[in-house]
């Protein structure tokens, strides 16, 4: 009895040193400085799971009584909920969205689970179905691709169907002739919306781009930026492993996962820059391909708010649908702005759920 007891001791110490070492550096990444410490940010956005397996290891520590352990745990649990603060149920106030001093806005990196073209007609559906449900007066999808042609607008991936209940994605006459994105903003307010494609310096490439919108509601001029900044790709490391060459393939996951994050923190610099200037109140919507722990989130969140973040959204997951891991979709405001409610989605036509936050501005904005 002895023997077992200490050697399960043993073992829940081993993982306790893993949690607390993994933790450590994902906590910490957020403040280095990311050309050196660009490997930090996968436990960062771990975090949510090391602290509840801290929370678990606390128990199991208690009942083992190892008085030490159960300190360190018990540090780890309150740094969390200090960074991610506490949980709090989601608000969906059907009401509150048909206010007439509310905006009512959706993030949704629109990426089809089941492509094929038989699918075409669910995913239609549920498409419209979630902008009935919710009513968004804005909804910013990012994967997809809206172009000029012909003088007409090409709507891809199934948007056609948001067109069919109100909502309009075609930019201001003269402001963009040649109009195409694919982070596009719909819109069913009344008057015109004038979106501008802008291609980062540190993207490299046209389908990463972000667009900015400029709209008028209530009177006021507002300014709001659908983002999608790059993700992790995984280069020839499968193949490499299909060719059995185990080695080169991990070199390869390392050399391209380091590539991508440094561009990505490129362009959170110089996304950054630009929300600087503005003004006006201001929005970004969109899928950072970073949570709220990663080193390229804090550094946008420097200049807006996060609204789902103040009402307990730090606990809400957006990506994967199939195994939710991480909040990377995102809903940031300047200070103009209130938050007010926050929802995430069940759907599972994406592997991102939507994200729906419902705002206002403050009186003295």
């Amino acid at each position: 009895m002895a023997v077992g007891r200490t050697v399960l001791g043993g073992f829940v110490t081993l993982v306790s040193m893993l949690v607390l070492t993994l933790f450590s550096i994902g906590f910490a990444s957020a403040y280095l400085p990311p050309a050196w410490f660009w490997w930090t940010g996968l436990p960062a956005s771990l975090l949510p799971f090391l602290a509840m397996a801290a929370a678990g290891l606390f128990l199991l520590h208690a009942l083992l009584r190892h008085s030490r352990w159960v300190a360190v745990h018990a540090v780890i649990v309150v740094l969390f909920i200090s960074r991610a603060g506490w949980p709090a149920p989601m608000q969906a106030d059907a009401n509150t969205a048909t206010n007439a001093d509310t905006l009512t806005v959706m993030s949704f990196n629109y990426t089809p689970q089941e492509p094929r073209p038989e699918h075409a007609p669910a995913l239609r559906g549920a498409l419209g179905h979630l902008a009935s449900t919710y009513a968004p007066d804005l909804i910013a999808t990012q994967s997809t691709r809206v172009f000029q042609r012909r003088g007409g607008i090409a709507l891809i991936n199934e948007l056609d169907t948001l067109a069919t209940v109100g909502y309009q994605a075609k930019p201001d006459a003269g402001f963009a002739p040649r109009f195409d994105t694919r982070v596009p903003l719909f819109s069913r307010l009344q008057g015109p919306v004038q979106q501008e494609p802008i291609v980062l310096e540190a993207q490299q490439d046209t389908d990463r781009h972000i667009t900015r919108a400029e709209l008028s509601w209530r009177g006021r001029d507002i300014v709001v930026y659908n983002v999608h900044l790059r993700s992790f790709e995984r280069g020839y490391a499968l193949d490499l492993l299909e060719a059995g060459r185990y080695r080169d393939a991990l070199r390869e996951l390392v050399a391209v996962y380091r590539r991508d994050v440094l561009r990505r923190v490129h362009e959170v610099r110089e996304l950054r820059r630009r929300l600087e200037r503005e003004t006006k109140p201001t929005l970004l919507i969109g899928d950072l391909n970073a949570s709220p722990f990663n080193w390229e989130y804090r550094h946008v969140r420097g200049a807006l708010r996060d609204a789902p973040a103040r009402l307990g959204g730090n606990w809400r997951f957006t990506w994967h649908t199939r195994m939710p891991l991480a909040r990377i979709d995102h809903v940031l405001t300047s200070t103009h702005w209130e938050a007010l409610s926050m929802h995430v989605d069940a759907t599972t036509i994406s592997d991102h759920f939507p994200l729906i936050v419902t705002l206002r501005l403050r009186e003295d904005a």
